[in-house]
């Protein structure tokens, strides 16, 4: 099957703040000799992010966080467990803010980070790309207690599980973030069985 060609002819801004929410004007065109269909798209316009799968392996844990999570309210939940993770600042790499993230919300200073992959988040209405890391730490790398930024009102806990514990909440479905799920997947299958 031959790929329409689609070509945007406008785009505007519906909303710019925290999240900026755009929507376009393009033209698909599947046959040139027809006129082409012209459709509207909305996209929510987000910088990239990055997240890590944080392991202590002289203690056997992995270390998460939990946090509040108002858009999930409205399915009776709204903490979730997850992974380290945050938002790329201008200017910044995406190690250099997962460092930064890291050190924030868990109070870790990272040694040794391993990139894993780049993806994106919910494509069909998301410009946001995550990059996901593994980091190994000891507890003589923790700083601080972490917790996030007050001044950013994050309320994060950190929190310690055994590895197998860990896998027991993937099996069970308790893990509903999806960044967590593929980071801790890739966790299981890469390095726990090496």
């Amino acid at each position: 099957m031959k790929r329409p060609k689609i070509s945007i002819l406008e785009r505007k801004w519906l909303y710019c703040g925290y999240i900026a929410l755009e929507e376009a004007r393009i033209s698909i065109s599947r046959d040139p000799s027809e006129l082409p269909d012209i459709s509207h798209r909305t996209a929510i316009v987000r910088d990239d992010a990055v997240a890590a799968v944080v392991y202590a392996p002289s203690l056997g844990e992995l270390v998460l966080v939990r946090q509040y999570r108002y858009p999930i309210s409205r399915h009776q939940e709204d903490w979730l467990t997850e992974i380290p993770a945050g938002m790329v600042d201008n200017g910044e790499s995406p190690e250099q803010t997962l460092r930064r993230e890291l050190y924030e919300e868990t109070g870790y200073q990272a040694e040794n980070v391993y990139f894993i992959q780049c993806f994106y988040v919910s494509p069909g209405i998301s410009s946001e790309r995550l990059h996901l890391f593994y980091v190994e730490v000891d507890p003589s790398h923790r700083i601080h207690q972490g917790g996030g930024r007050a001044e950013e009102q994050e309320n994060i806990e950190v929190i310690h599980v055994p590895k197998n514990e860990v896998r027991k909440w993937l099996q069970e479905g308790k893990i509903l973030d999806a960044k967590s799920l593929i980071g801790l997947q890739w966790f299981f299958l890469e390095k726990v069985l090496d």
